[in-house]
């Protein structure tokens, strides 16, 4: 019978980000320099700032393409790189058709407060680019990481593309040797039609995180594949743990759009995902169910010189189902120039959700 409230304040923070480019460009060669960093200053008590340092690197390229280099932390752009890795990568034109580009570093991996834990792992694979031969260009590569002095991941995969006027199709599969198990697959394409209405299509199978021997240190008092050779767990273990804990992802993906009038534009998709769960390991964790399929149906609206020359506009709805929540968001976007030298950018944003547990959201 007594009215009870509470007040929490559950964020607090001043987030800071420096992102600096730059660009030389002389008759033989392009080059390129480019710094990233981001500091999240945490004002509540007992948590955590954090400072992520993203991206440093030189760049540079000839202007007749024949060589090019890359050093420094950088983002992985394919040949089974890491997502970010500190290193460098240089790559070489011996004919026309043909491209050799070598890779070597050590993965950047993010937790709260600054990088991961663990022994340094460190990585060196090589590709052979086929240069594009209208309509058909791709390459094949082989890369090896190592951690403590372990071999931990050993892949090789392959990436074909097609181009023309109309269609554009990518295709990206990784094998891993060691674990004799397919690391990726994935598929997606673009086809434009008569009245430039465009049509896309996405599959993607993954293991999630890469198979890798170190993902069996997931949930373990340990920080290292060599911490649990040293307290007598085989190789065959490590292996069949780290396969474990690494559940695979698969998402389909298709949408159309189609121009309404010169300058209205509507599209709509569908999307279903799922994550598999991981299996009991030999250590004792239990295994977990996976997450079932979450479908989400979207209509977008684009807009273009609506209210003033040169502005752009957005409307989308969207419905997302899984098996524990239902959710519906509506968003509005809309970018005026005002004067050809200043930019106003408007954002609006609903969310409602409402899960099996009979709680309801809005934001």
């Amino acid at each position: 019978p007594t009215a009870s409230s509470f007040t929490l304040n559950d964020q607090s923070q001043l987030l800071t980000m420096l992102d600096l480019t730059g660009r030389k460009r002389t008759e033989n060669a392009d080059t390129r320099m480019a710094f990233r960093d981001s500091y999240n200053r945490n004002f509540l008590p007992g948590k955590q700032s954090e400072n992520r340092f993203d991206m440093a690197y030189i760049e540079q390229s000839s202007r007749n393409h024949t060589y090019k280099y890359r050093l420094g932390r950088q983002t992985g752009t394919g040949g089974g790189a890491p997502g970010r890795f500190d290193g460098v990568l240089a790559g070489y034109s011996f004919t026309p058709s043909w491209r050799v580009n070598g890779v070597i570093g050590s993965p950047v991996e993010f937790s709260l407060g600054g990088v991961a834990s663990g022994s340094k792992k460190d990585f060196a694979g090589v590709s052979v680019d086929i240069a594009p031969s209208y309509p058909w260009s791709g390459n094949g590569y082989f890369i090896q990481q190592r951690v403590g002095g372990i071999v931990d991941r050993r892949a090789v995969g392959m990436e074909a593309h097609y181009f023309d006027m109309q269609r554009n199709l990518m295709g990206l599969f990784e094998y891993d040797t060691l674990f004799k198990k397919i690391n990726l697959g994935m598929l997606q394409g673009n086809w434009t039609a008569t009245g430039n209405t465009n049509y896309n299509v996405l599959v993607d199978r993954r293991r999630t995180p890469t198979l890798q021997y170190s993902n069996a240190i997931i949930g373990q008092p340990v920080d290292s594949v060599a911490a649990l050779l040293q307290s007598g767990v085989s190789m065959d273990t490590i292996r069949a743990d780290a396969l474990a804990l690494s559940p695979i992802s698969n998402m389909f993906a298709i949408g159309v759009t189609r121009p309404y009038s010169p300058r209205l534009t509507i599209s709509g998709d569908f999307r279903v995902s799922n994550l598999s769960g991981t299996g009991a390991t030999s250590t004792g964790q239990p295994s977990t169910p996976g997450i079932g399929n979450t479908y989400s149906y979207s209509v977008q609206v684009t807009g273009k010189n609506l209210f003033l020359e040169n502005d752009y506009g957005v409307v989308n709805a969207t419905y997302t189902s899984s098996k524990t929540y239902k959710g519906q968001s509506l968003a509005f976007t809309q970018v005026e120039t005002l004067r050809q030298n200043w930019r106003v950018d408007v954002m609006l944003m609903f969310y409602n959700q409402n899960d099996v547990f009979g709680t309801n959201q809005k934001q």
